[in-house]
């Protein structure tokens, strides 16, 4: 996500330079050519010739009903909760469990029970005499 916020930040456009363009066009230049001299494209141009404020706007946020300490610490101290389960605890969806396992690197994989083959002294207490 930081690769992706950088990336957005680099591609923001100063103050000036969108003054500029906008001059170009209110003085008589199409919205064409001022967005193939300056480089840009036409939906961004008219994004600034609607709107008052040039200066650059903050990116949104997502709100989170998943509060990842609260979901870490559940899958620290439930670790082999199905996600149904999870889902069920945070009253979310399985699909938001799965990505916030996702996001936190943690597998689906479960601990598999003692089985005759694996241990044996499981299976001398399983076997029949």
């Amino acid at each position: 996500m930081a690769a992706s916020l950088n990336r957005e930040l680099e591609m923001t456009y100063s103050t000036d330079f969108r003054r500029r363009v906008i001059a170009r066009v209110q003085s008589g230049d199409s919205k064409s050519a001022a967005c193939r001299l300056f480089g840009i494209s036409r939906s961004t141009l008219h994004s600034w010739l609607n709107r008052a404020d040039l200066s650059p706007s903050q990116g949104g946020f997502r709100h989170r009903k998943l509060d990842r300490r609260d979901f870490e610490r559940h899958v620290a101290e439930h670790p082999d909760a199905l996600q149904r389960e999870r889902a069920a605890h945070f009253r979310v969806s399985t699909s938001s469990i799965r990505h916030a396992l996702k996001r936190m690197g943690a597998t689906r994989k479960k601990n598999r029970p003692a089985t005759a083959k694996g241990n044996p002294q499981a299976a001398s207490s399983t076997s029949r005499t």
